[in-house]
């Protein structure tokens, strides 16, 4: 016997069937905001059009800056290279941004005991390159750091001389990246932590080089060396004693100069004192300053 199907049934059945087929994957298209895809077309479903999908209508914007860019200041023709390159230090010139130059504890990589190594790089710290020209005795420093002058371009450097125990180097040149040595501009013995700071006043390099000088009288040892003419051609350095108090034989090594665009120096370091003298040390930080550079 024939079943009759009613018309309302038939019906249900397609529409039934129609969303069945929905059910197992028959999905409506979706443009994809990719730039270039070329998706963004009034037949895509949904419509779309510039002022939706920009990314197709007109040049692509430019890809946004990496959020870290990490780079390998060891160049590449040293990379098998295993020394501990500890205490790193940078210094961009304010006088073109792409000059930088960096310091470690680093060993010549020619084999040379004449002179030690700075970082290189003229991109914006992209690639580097080594640049033997610190004096040294043995191919490598100890203590370094180093600063551009503000608008000069000299880089100055305070280190202690590889090979001469404590014996202090304060150091400059006038372009980093040629193969000249530097010139020592000061020297003297059972000095530590050399740290330097630069910046340039009414066309002159003011120079500040922070330093522990065991010469001092009554352990007071935090000490910065000062030039007001580091660009003349023989600079006269200043050892100004910042500490003005007994200690326990000695402040503590990092001793912080910095420089207000004003002019106004600051000083920071540690006071090694009583009633606790040996490790570990009871101790102040203290903060002075220069008004008149």
């Amino acid at each position: 016997m024939r079943k009759m199907i009613h018309p309302i049934q038939a019906l249900l059945a397609v529409t039934f069937m129609a969303a069945g087929f929905l059910a197992l994957g028959v999905q409506e298209a979706r443009a994809i905001d990719v730039c270039g895809n070329g998706i963004c077309a009034s037949t895509a479903r949904p419509p779309e059009t510039c002022s939706t999908c920009p990314e197709d209508c007109g040049p692509c914007p430019p890809p946004p800056p990496p959020a870290v860019l990490v780079v390998n200041m060891i160049p590449f023709a040293q990379s098998a290279e295993t020394g501990q390159d500890s205490e790193p230090n940078l210094s961009v010139n304010p006088n073109n941004l792409q000059q930088i130059a960096g310091s470690a504890f680093t060993t010549n990589p020619t084999g040379s005991t004449t002179t030690a190594p700075i970082y290189v790089s003229t991109n914006g710290g992209t690639t580097w390159t080594m640049n033997n020209i610190v004096p040294s005795a043995n191919g490598s420093t100890g203590d370094i750091t180093l600063r551009f002058g503000g608008t000069t371009n000299f880089l100055y450097t305070g280190t202690l001389r590889g090979g001469a125990g404590l014996t202090l180097n304060l150091l400059r040149t006038a372009n980093f990246t040629a193969a000249t040595t530097m010139t020592l501009l000061s020297s003297r013995a059972n000095v530590d932590q050399p740290f330097v700071q630069a910046a340039t006043f009414a066309g002159a390099d003011r120079v500040y080089v922070g330093n522990n000088d065991f010469n001092a009288a009554g352990g007071r040892t935090a000490t910065v060396d000062r030039t007001l003419s580091g660009t003349a051609a023989s600079p006269s350095f200043t050892s100004l004693r910042i500490e003005t108090r007994n200690t326990c034989s000695q402040d503590g090594p990092p001793i912080r100069p910095a420089i207000h665009p004003d002019g106004t120096v600051y000083g920071i370091f540690y006071r090694f004192r009583p009633p606790s003298c040996s490790s570990p040390f009871t101790t102040d930080v203290v903060v002075v300053r220069d008004d008149n550079g």
